[in-house]
């Protein structure tokens, strides 16, 4: 994953799209159709690319060809992502977890 340029996500139906988050650790973006779950694990032309849903074939090819193509800003995706993964730790879920809990 981590000399992949791009993990193409096409589902039309996702719930968070964990496999966004780990191919972000490895510092590789994702594009995705844009569905609840890779909405919030994805913010287009941010830490990747969105396409409507379903996404047409032509959408995916053109989409990864810009990837390709376009190094300086695959890079900066592909930064952002990794920052975005690194939100995502234990620690932060458990504080989180207990605070829910707390409220409870």
């Amino acid at each position: 994953m981590q000399q992949a340029w791009a993990l193409l996500l096409p589902s039309v139906k996702e719930g968070w799209g964990m496999v966004v988050t780990e191919a972000a650790a490895c510092g590789t973006t994702t594009i995705g159709a844009n569905v609840t779950g890779l909405r919030d694990s994805i913010h287009d032309g941010k830490t990747g690319v969105l396409l409507t849903s379903p996404p047409l074939a032509c959408d995916l090819t053109r989409a990864m060809i810009q990837i390709i193509e376009h190094k300086k800003h695959r890079i900066a995706l592909d930064r952002e992502a990794q920052k975005y993964s690194n939100l995502f730790t234990w620690d932060a879920s458990t504080k989180q977890f207990m605070k829910l809990l707390e409220r409870l």
